[in-house]
């Protein structure tokens, strides 16, 4: 038997008998609908649920290990109970301590943060790093290696402000509830810790407003937030790169488990369901995880990107080929990001910056390297990219753009592509990866992604990093060139074409 099939079906024989766990929980049934999502979810459920609304047998279970999450998402003086916002501007989960009002009717988040400032932003803000926090926000990684990029966008949502509506029928610490409906986040200059808070009134119409049609502020005060990051692993050393705390998957699974597993009712049996088969599939992904970056990225066997793909494709039985595959090309994308480090290959040249992703389409992984040239720092806005995608086993070389085909009468993505090749007739060309002639172009979604592409299944990973190397650098130097940057402008200021 060949060495790489060896490997593979030591990796299959290795995972068994945790895809057997899978198979008979139903927890992990229902959540292969919606991943991430689904976790985030569950974590808010059971850090929401109120432990007296719950059957007997369950509360002293649930008492136990809503302590535990909250000590390990908030730390040693944590809260006794959060509400929970799911997917709020893109955040995964954020969670705040307590919300309701004090004897003297102030809005207070917890035992300790009351807001009782005037409407106005207090000033100079005051110094409550070393304050518990009111509030955390968790980036749950699943499917992906974390991204320290990904991590600092959403410090950006931070500082630009964060609304929150809170649920009137909420559990509150006063008899008669929150005098508020609504809390605004904002970090602060004194640190992505520290943040300004705003309490506004539930109500709505005139009376909650200045006047002006602007809801009215009640009162402010400054309070610490916890910024987590969720993940099997963090190989990259993307949290504290982005200066975010770092939970481990397993760790968080244990405090499920807190308590004593196979104790308590229905729902503690739920839970036990949830722990295991989660513990199962995390031990299928560093499986695979180390298949990449411990045999195929070091050379230890004769390993192809064919057998990469193979790698994942074989869980498609029960439907977990997604997952693994983007955790499998994650771990490559790592290391080719790694490689890229040490050839000191530019993170911007001139407006243009190096990006990269991993993605899953029509049921296959790829990750995409590219310099992308936008018209504003959203990543949705208008952009024209150049650089290379794995996808599957295919190799390629693209020039993409957010609109390409909104000119009236000419294919200006086109033009822009064949003066990438009028401008490589003295150098290594664009448009012939692997080789000395320029290959005929393909098109994706429509006319928006040009490319060429050569068949990669055989190419151990050091084939793989020379040609991503190799081609970046000659990105890097054509982008660097005016007239490809004017003419992309150009091509980003098209009118667009009406329907």
């Amino acid at each position: 038997m060949p060495e790489s099939s060896a490997a593979l079906k030591q990796l299959h024989e290795r995972c068994a008998p945790h895809l057997a766990t899978l198979r008979r929980s139903a927890m992990f049934a229902m959540s292969r609908g919606a991943k991430e999502l689904f976790h985030t979810n569950f974590l808010a459920f059971v850090l929401e649920l109120d432990e007296e609304a719950v059957d007997v047998s369950d509360r002293d279970r649930i008492r136990k290990v809503r302590r535990a999450l909250l000590a390990r998402i908030f730390g040693t003086d944590a809260p006794e109970h959060v509400l929970a916002w799911r997917e709020a501007q893109s955040l995964d989960l954020v969670l705040a301590a307590s919300p309701g009002t004090n004897e003297d009717g102030h809005p207070i988040l917890g035992s300790r943060v009351v807001l009782n400032g005037p409407p106005r932003k207090p000033q100079p803000p005051p110094k409550v790093t070393a304050e518990p926090p009111c509030l955390a926000v968790i980036e749950a990684k699943l499917k992906a290696l974390p991204d320290v990029e990904q991590l600092r966008r959403y410090d950006d949502v931070l500082r630009g402000g964060l609304s929150l509506t809170l649920d009137p029928d909420m559990p509150a610490k006063s008899a008669d509830g929150p005098s508020w409906g609504r809390l605004d986040i904002t970090t602060t200059e004194t640190g992505n810790g520290t943040a300004l808070l705003k309490a506004y009134p539930p109500e709505a119409g005139h009376e909650a407003s200045d006047g002006g049609g602007k809801q009215r502020c009640i009162a402010s005060g400054y309070g610490n937030v916890r910024r987590l990051l969720l993940a099997p692993n963090d190989s990259s050393g993307a949290a504290a790169r982005a200066n975010w705390a770092f939970i481990d998957w397993l760790d968080l699974l244990g405090d499920l488990e807190s308590g004593g597993v196979e104790t308590g009712g229905r729902l503690a049996d739920m839970l036990d369901d949830y722990a295991m088969s989660t513990k199962a599939l995390l031990t299928i992904l560093h499986e695979v995880d180390a298949l990449v970056s411990q045999t195929y990225v070091p050379s230890c066997a004769p390993l192809t990107l064919a057998d990469v793909h193979a790698a994942s494709s074989r869980f498609k039985s029960i439907r977990i080929h997604d997952v693994v595959g983007k955790r499998s090309y994650s771990a490559l994308l790592l290391a080719l990001r790694q490689s890229l480090e040490q050839q000191d290959l530019k993170q911007t040249v001139g407006d243009w910056r190096l990006e990269a992703e991993v993605f899953m389409s029509r049921g296959t992984p790829g990750i995409c390297i590219e310099y992308r040239l936008s018209d504003g720092a959203k990543r949705g806005l208008r952009h024209v990219s150049l650089g290379v995608q794995i996808q599957g086993t295919a190799f390629r070389r693209y020039l993409s753009a957010s609109h390409p085909s909104e000119a009236a009468a000419e294919h200006p993505l086109l033009d822009l592509a064949e003066q990438l090749r009028a401008s490589t007739s003295d150098r290594p060309r664009w448009w012939a990866p692997n080789s000395a002639t320029d290959l005929p172009f393909k098109k994706f979604d429509a006319e928006g992604f040009l490319y060429v592409g050569i068949d990669a299944a055989p190419w151990k990973f050091n084939v793989v990093e020379d040609e991503v190397i190799r081609s970046m650098k000659l990105a890097a130097e054509l982008v660097r060139g005016t007239n490809l940057s004017e003419r992309a402008r150009e091509l980003m200021r098209g009118r667009r074409r009406k329907r």
